[in-house]
């Protein structure tokens, strides 16, 4: 079994999701009407149950094979959160065809779904004394590496095209 322990990455993830809230809370209450500000908030949502599930995967060793598939499940939706944003930031409206934006939201679907299976993207956990859960790997992790940077990247992209034209006005 494994105890919570206030070590430097909790503390660094506590410190983290207090500053993702606040900065949430500042984001919504200066323009909640802005869908690009309801998008980054929710975002910043995914943010934050990423880190609370990254806190209990850490000190937990009950259902520890649980807490990291909630860990994997919840970074999904960080990346096409951020990907959706970028579509609507600065200007509040896609530039793109929604189909584009239900793309974005199956394959996020389907890949938490897939995350959800055991031994497809993640096989196992063991608890390590005195160290990090150590993590086994299905063999469909692959494919969730590649959507998780694909759509970070691609989210990237979209923002810096945005920029480069001009469409820079917050």
């Amino acid at each position: 079994d494994m105890v919570f322990t206030l070590d430097l990455p909790n503390i660094l993830l506590i410190i983290a999701g207090v500053m993702n809230f606040l900065l949430g809370v500042l984001i919504y209450i200066k323009r909640r009407e802005s869908v690009a500000n309801q998008l980054y908030t929710l975002n910043i949502v995914a943010i934050i149950w990423w880190i609370v599930s990254m806190v209990i995967y850490r000190t937990t060793g009950d259902y520890l094979l649980f807490w990291t598939i909630i860990l994997y499940v919840n970074h999904t939706f960080i990346a096409s959160s951020f990907f959706y944003f970028s579509f609507f930031f600065p200007s509040g409206g896609p530039k793109y065809p929604r189909v584009v934006l239900f793309i974005i939201s199956i394959v996020n679907t389907m890949v938490a779904l897939i995350t959800v299976i055991p031994g497809f993207i993640i096989r196992d956990t063991t608890i390590v004394s005195g160290g990090e859960p150590i993590i086994s790997f299905g063999p469909w992790y692959p494919l969730y590496a590649v959507y998780i940077t694909t759509f970070f990247l691609l989210g990237i992209v979209v923002l810096y095209f945005k920029y480069a034209r001009g469409d820079n006005k917050i």
